[in-house]
């Protein structure tokens, strides 16, 4: 179930507590056309888990904090339908990988985008792209 969150600026960042009453933003930025395996211009969504009870498994308030996560970027899809959404994490922390993939999917269904997920070993990252078709 999705948290109460508010925007702080209204492109750029939301942020929420969780029920356990930890802090948590959600900041965008924009990525370039050339960026994105479908080259569109993207939106890259960044999520602290060092500062929130997401740890490297997915374990912690997961859920409540994804869910919440998928509201933002559903709001942010439906005023830029045009724009991609491209979020990673660290190939090791394979709890959030699967995590970041569910959102993935479910964002791509919900607004019929494809999406695809890229290992950048260079970064050591797993990263998933939304695009529109």
């Amino acid at each position: 179930m999705a948290t109460k969150w508010k925007w702080n600026d209204v492109r750029d960042t939301a942020s929420f507590s969780t029920r356990l009453g930890a802090p948590f933003k959600v900041q965008f930025f924009a990525a370039p056309a050339i960026a994105s395996p479908a080259g569109v211009d993207t939106w890259s969504v960044s999520f602290s888990d060092g500062e929130n009870s997401v740890d490297a498994t997915g374990n912690g308030s997961a859920h409540e904090i994804y869910d919440t996560i998928q509201a933002i970027v559903a709001e942010v899809i439906q005023r830029q339908p045009y724009r991609g959404i491209c979020f990673s994490a660290e190939a090791d922390h394979s709890g959030r990988v699967r995590l970041n993939a569910r959102l993935a999917k479910n964002l791509a269904l919900k607004f019929q985008m494809e999406v695809q997920e890229v290992t950048r070993d260079d970064l050591g990252q797993v990263v998933h792209w939304l695009s529109p078709k």
